[in-house]
């Protein structure tokens, strides 16, 4: 049977292969966070994490930060899994690609995270992976070709639905094991956690504003979200809106990590606000109590979230 082209349009962001491609964009994508020494940073092994590494963590953040263990727990999933869930998000929605999470690494490593000295993970190592694409896809000429040491494998999938099928269940396959050990850290629930590996899928386009808008990555991130045999019984809304400077990907979560939960913060001294902070609280005044939660949480009102997301989107255009 002969496989026909179904995507005209080409991925969101371009590159000759998938190496290519993950060295420049996902690259891109991950550094957005980077701060002074980012790339000192320790890496983590999935067998470190499993063999001790999530609990210690736990532990770490539980006691900086305050708050209850259940938080905690969330952040920490939230930090290991869903950076997986996000790099297989992002992929999916700007490369038009599904990425095979637990096809990574070349040698039986597996997977690998950069974190920084507070624990949050600002790199993944998706090494060896391989990568889905249908037959409209630009590296579908690279299906069934050898492949070179360091380059990463495509294969070819006969239609969207069965790249989206696929690469989420490479995902959950990928990261129940951290899933399921982050349940032995609190009293928390795996429909909590799950959670925010959906919530890290969905939204791996917001506050990226010089990242191009179509209306048909909101729909293949939906079509992942909602892939049969995904885990999670929450995800987060999605949609593209028209703004006075063109269009823009908006979101809100299905889930909650629980940050209102940590202790009430001392308010900044005036000599330590930005101009941005500022500009930011005359707009939004401080949160208290139950009302510090997230600008994307599930727990705030729709229009709140999106006008905070527009408000650090028109602030961090490069172009008027």
């Amino acid at each position: 049977m002969t496989l026909a082209p179904e995507r005209p349009e080409p991925p969101l962001l371009q590159a000759p292969t998938p190496t290519a491609w993950l060295a420049e964009h996902l690259h891109a994508h991950l550094a957005r966070h980077d701060g002074p020494g980012a790339a000192s940073h320790r890496w983590t092994s999935y067998g470190a994490l499993l063999d001790g590494g999530l609990a210690r963590l736990h532990r770490t953040v539980h006691a900086r930060e305050g708050g209850t263990a259940q938080m905690v727990a969330k952040w920490v999933v939230t930090w290991t899994a869903g950076r997986v869930a996000d790099v297989v998000g992002f992929v999916l929605a700007a490369g038009g690609a599904g990425l095979l999470a637990d096809t990574v690494g070349e040698a039986g490593d597996g997977l690998r995270w950069r974190q920084d000295p507070d624990g949050w993970a600002d790199r993944l190592d998706v090494r060896g992976a391989t990568l889905l694409v249908t037959p409209g896809h630009p590296w579908a000429r690279l299906a069934g070709l050898p492949v070179p040491p360091g380059q990463h494998r495509v294969e070819l999938v006969r239609d969207e639905d069965e790249l989206v099928t696929r690469t989420v269940d490479s995902l959950v396959r990928a990261v129940r094991p951290l899933v399921d050990a982050a349940r032995g850290l609190a009293r928390v629930g795996a429909r909590a956690l799950w959670a925010e590996v959906a919530d890290e899928v969905g939204m791996a386009t917001l506050y990226q504003p010089h990242l191009p808008v179509r209306d048909e990555v909101v729909h293949r991130l939906q079509a992942a979200l909602q892939a049969p045999g995904a885990p999670w019984r929450v995800s987060p809304h999605v949609r593209t809106v028209s703004t006075p400077w063109g269009r823009a990907y908006l979101g809100q979560k299905g889930g909650c990590c629980l940050a209102y939960q940590r202790p009430e913060p001392e308010p900044l001294a005036e000599e330590h606000l930005t101009d941005a902070m500022r500009e930011y609280y005359a707009r939004f005044p401080p949160e208290t109590g139950a009302q510090r939660v997230c600008t994307t949480c599930s727990l705030r009102d729709p229009a709140g979230c999106a006008e905070r997301q527009l408000w650090w989107l028109e602030q961090n255009l490069a172009t008027p």
